[in-house]
């Protein structure tokens, strides 16, 4: 080999390698049409799909309604018109719960082959999730009743008819339900009448009991998710140490006592995190949603943990990621982002970058509030009704992003205020916007912080 052709080869394999570990994701075709925020991602081994739910889903120019269907190669519409919450297969049958178009009410339905046939007319409220256990089929969310079968917000489908756990005493929503040993946990934002809030309860049979030391603490608080990870129960929400929890966003009950997870998560200089979605691979719990920082390391949006530390994948989204999900041994994740590493990859993603990791560590005392040097937030009233007052200051003129984000991460107001700089105050109308916990961002060219508020 000539000392030029080994020159160009060089270059040639610099360059490919290159390519190869700056591009850990890939687009599943095209994407999904700009505008759609990803809410849930549901793998069947049963059928070999990847279920990609979203409010208004299109792709490609096509009304997918409220679910698309992945199987390696292409999406195909499944037919669901309306706002799919929750999948699952029960009885060998895929079932779904959400709202139904165009009269605005929700329902738990069943797959039959070709279309959706309903089993559940949910009443005063909505179905949020399915589970399944002891070979029932349980739907949870904040609701009356489901077929005129009294709920308080939790049922059971035997694959004939529904029934209610019929505990008088429980109000509130319930987001996620787990078993952790052989007792079944549920959990959310939710209260008893006589014991005050709890957020996590044990049902025993006839009652929701409460845990032996505590719940999860915060008048604004709840608990989105909860999964059982080497034999400890693991939650994850909007909670954090500033309301009196031992975690960040996320910690772990062990039968006796909380802990928290090496430093849990937060947004950028200590302000507030979320984790959406949990999920147990192998011998890992990954987790995604809106947050930078995990047990002290940069993780943008989705980091893993391994038990002992936090790890990051080293990319860079320009949205939140809200939903991960595994099939086949691949990993995907959907969110409101329509790049990743500057590339266009619009709100879902197929992990492409082997086993690379960014970044591996935890902090055993907990991630401090740290302090933004230029900007304060300050919201009121909060709890808020029809508006909100932002307040900061910068001493910077700069250009910021003022966002507003639901718990699911979809943006419900932004706006750019350009070249200022001092003291600003900006009235925000919340009359078009639905009562539940919000997040406020404000982001400069350089630095970010968030608040959280709850609209009434």
């Amino acid at each position: 080999m000539t000392k030029k052709i080994k020159i160009i080869f060089l270059v040639l394999c610099c360059c490919f390698l290159k390519r190869a570990t700056a591009q850990h994701w890939d687009s599943l075709n095209s994407g999904i049409d700009y505008g759609a925020n990803v809410y849930s991602l549901y793998a069947d081994s049963a059928d070999n799909y990847l279920y990609i739910t979203a409010p208004d889903l299109s792709i490609g120019g096509t009304d997918f309604g409220g679910i698309a269907r992945w199987d390696g190669t292409s999406f195909s519409p499944m037919g669901f018109n309306g706002f799919v919450r929750s999948m699952i297969r029960y009885h060998d049958t895929l079932y779904s719960a959400g709202v139904f178009y165009p009269n605005n009410e929700a329902y738990v339905a069943k797959w039959n082959g070709s279309s959706w046939d309903s089993v559940g007319h949910v009443h005063g409220g909505a179905s949020l999730n399915l589970t399944v256990y002891n070979d029932e089929l349980y739907a949870m969310g904040a609701f009356d009743s489901i077929e005129h079968e009294h709920g308080n917000n939790i049922a059971k489908w035997d694959g004939t008819t529904w029934s209610s756990l019929k505990d008088t005493t429980f109000n509130g929503t319930i987001c996620s339900m787990a078993i952790y040993n052989s007792e079944l946990y549920i959990a959310g934002n939710f209260y008893n009448i006589s014991n005050g809030e709890w957020r996590i309860a044990k049902w025993n049979g006839t009652n929701y009991m409460p845990l032996s030391n505590g719940g999860v603490y915060g008048g604004m608080d709840e608990i989105v998710d909860i999964a059982v990870y080497k034999n400890e129960l693991y939650v994850s929400g909007t909670f954090s140490k500033a309301d009196g929890n031992v975690g960040n966003y996320i910690q772990k009950w062990n039968d006796t006592t909380w802990s928290q997870v090496g430093g849990g998560v937060t947004g950028l200089w200590g302000s507030n995190g979320q984790i959406q979605d949990m999920k147990i691979y192998g011998n890992d719990l990954y987790v995604v949603g809106d947050f930078q920082i995990a047990g002290g390391i940069s993780a943008n949006y989705i980091a893993k943990w391994d038990g002992t530390n936090w790890c990051s994948f080293g990319s860079s989204y320009d949205n939140i990621i809200t939903a991960i999900g595994f099939k086949n041994g691949n990993m995907y994740i959907g969110g409101g982002f329509q790049t990743i590493d500057g590339d266009t990859i619009l709100s879902v993603a197929e992990w492409v970058g082997g086993t690379y990791i960014d970044t591996c560590g935890h902090i055993s005392t907990g991630i401090s509030e740290a302090k933004i040097n230029n900007e304060t937030l300050n919201i009121y009233p909060n709890p808020a009704t029809n508006q909100i007052t932002i307040e900061f200051e910068s001493l910077l003129q700069q250009n910021y992003l003022i966002e507003i984000r639901n718990i699911l991460g979809q943006i419900v107001y932004s706006e750019t205020m350009k070249n200022i700089s001092g003291k600003q105050t900006k009235n925000i109308d919340l009359s078009m916007i639905e009562s539940g916990v919000y997040f406020v961002r404000l982001q400069g060219e350089k630095e970010s912080i968030s608040r959280k508020f709850i609209k009434e």
